[in-house]
């Protein structure tokens, strides 16, 4: 069986820095390719592709740290605590989230029939008591006391999982873009590169 020039190159630099000459060489000035002067092999371009995962990648972990940071500072100035009576609890199906309607006092006003953010539970009847977390800024506009006390909404976990996420794919790409060609590992993939 011949061997392909990768799987010779693999095999004659075994333990060395791989120096492998391309298979399909790419023409000189086109992106960044051209001749090495060191060992006079071929340079492949850049990849646009990549440098626009890149990119795109950037922009996700900015996005992904933006929810963390609006989630975080929304759910930190609910500092205010009032008692409140539940007046309505409404839910379309057993399996939908419930919206909740709650009547209490903040800041020397009355609130009545306000909804209630957060994640509320369908388990709150009418007419049971709570707790409610507030912006002394803004008491109109109350949400659960575990959001408030936990210090972290819905938004600042979808943007902590987005940031990971991309983090993760982003450190694999940059990991295989610092392989040269030809040191991906032996031919029959035996290693885990």
């Amino acid at each position: 069986m011949a061997q392909t020039l990768t799987e010779k190159a693999f095999q004659e630099n075994r333990g060395a820095v791989c120096r492998v000459a391309l298979i399909r060489p790419v023409p000189t000035g086109e992106g960044g390719s051209g001749v090495d002067a060191d060992n006079g092999v071929e340079k492949p371009a850049r990849s646009r592709r990549g440098i626009g995962s890149l990119v795109a990648g950037l922009l996700v972990a900015v996005l992904g740290g933006l929810l963390m940071w609006v989630g975080s500072a929304e759910s930190s100035d609910h500092t205010g605590r009032a008692p409140a009576r539940v007046v309505l609890v409404e839910q379309d199906q057993p399996t939908d989230d419930a919206t909740v309607y709650v009547s209490y006092s903040a800041e020397g006003s009355e609130h009545s029939e306000v909804e209630l953010n957060g994640s509320v539970s369908a388990e709150l009847p009418p007419g049971a008591r709570t707790t409610v977390a507030y912006s002394p800024d803004d008491p109109g506009h109350p949400v659960a006391l575990t959001d408030a006390e936990q210090g972290w909404s819905r938004a600042s976990w979808a943007g902590g999982l987005l940031l990971g996420c991309t983090a993760l794919v982003l450190l694999a790409r940059a990991t295989r873009l610092r392989r040269p060609p030809g040191c991906q590992g032996p031919p029959d993939h035996s290693s885990i590169f």
